[in-house]
């Protein structure tokens, strides 16, 4: 296992201009304002964040020009996700969703629910949210006649939520579990136990195969390809399934987890505040990442093979892994 620094930028703020200073490799900006919550890739290749000042953030992948400011949340902007005509929609403690003029900075609509949003995920014309009271909740776009269906059966707020690739529904709660979700029914088909701490992140590794990350400082491998069963006799069963194997290597909760290239990609929080990088085959810690001062909320993957991280040191830094 290899302990590395591998920082090719700092995005930061200073007088609301991105600018740098390049020593080598390493590309330092000065601190943001504001603790980043959230992040996600745009397919243009511009950087979005969210913080807990209420705003998203627009960057530019090269950070050569300023950022741009999106208003209008109330509270701490706590996922963003991109919906299929390449707009941007956040979720919030505030209770809503919304999705964003890019022009204007601006929301172009904005949705009130009933209860504090903590993820979201898009699912072809679908917009997945979890909520602090246990349920998901599935809009359909446009959003239009503000119809939507609620997946209830989590005991705990959840965390996070994530799409297989045949279209199942994954979901990560407070209450220690992952569940399954029937696209087509909105029933929760399997529930998935082994975790003894909160379900922090969840991401499909292949064909059904998925790992999520908790508080219990464990990542877990599950496998939903034998579980997915919805109607048998008239009755509706649920299965209970227990983990394929545990990947023991963070030292504080994992936040975040991704997976690119055969590798799993997991970050953790508070003393931890470390990046590390797994084989998706031996499940051995290959590369492990530091620069962050504080936790690390958030990463994602960029087209090019680098990612990206968000912390509650109010910086984000893109990384290659190559």
């Amino acid at each position: 296992m290899w302990i590395i620094n591998f920082i090719d930028y700092i995005f930061s703020n200073l007088s609301n201009v991105c600018y740098y200073r390049q020593t080598n490799k390493n590309i330092i900006l000065a601190k943001r304002y504001h603790r980043i919550t959230c992040i996600i890739i745009h397919p243009d290749g511009r950087i979005i964040t969210g913080s807990q000042d209420s705003t998203l953030r627009i960057w530019s992948k090269f950070c050569n020009d300023a950022y741009f400011t999106m208003t209008g949340h109330t509270d701490v902007v706590t996922c963003v996700a991109i919906l299929p005509d390449s707009r941007i929609i956040s979720g919030s403690t505030d209770k809503t969703i919304k999705i964003w003029n890019q022009n204007t900075g601006l929301p172009d609509f904005s949705l009130n629910l009933s209860k504090p949003i903590n993820c979201i995920k898009v699912l072809n014309k679908n917009v997945i949210c979890g909520l602090t009271n246990g349920s998901l909740i599935k809009l359909s776009l446009p959003f239009i006649n503000q119809r939507y269906t609620f997946l209830k059966g989590h005991q705990g707020p959840v965390n996070c939520v994530t799409t297989l690739s045949n279209g199942y529904i994954v979901s990560g709660s407070d209450d220690k579990t992952l569940r399954l979700w029937n696209p087509n029914s909105d029933q929760s088909e399997a529930i998935f136990y082994g975790h003894t701490g909160s379900v922090k992140c969840v991401s499909e590794i292949s064909d059904g195969k998925f790992i999520s990350g908790s508080d219990d400082k464990t990542l877990k491998i599950w496998n939903a390809n034998n579980y997915i069963f919805t109607f048998m006799n008239d009755y509706n069963y649920i299965f209970n399934v227990e983990c394929d194997a545990t990947i023991i290597s963070h030292t504080c909760s994992i936040n975040c987890v991704k997976v690119l290239n055969g590798k799993i990609i997991s970050s953790s929080g508070k003393y931890d505040r470390s990046i590390r990088i797994f084989n998706v085959d031996t499940y051995e810690c290959e590369f492990v990442l530091t620069g962050h001062s504080a936790s690390i909320t958030c990463i994602d993957i960029l087209s090019d093979h680098k990612i990206i991280s968000g912390s509650l040191d109010k910086s984000i830094i893109l990384w290659n892994i190559n």
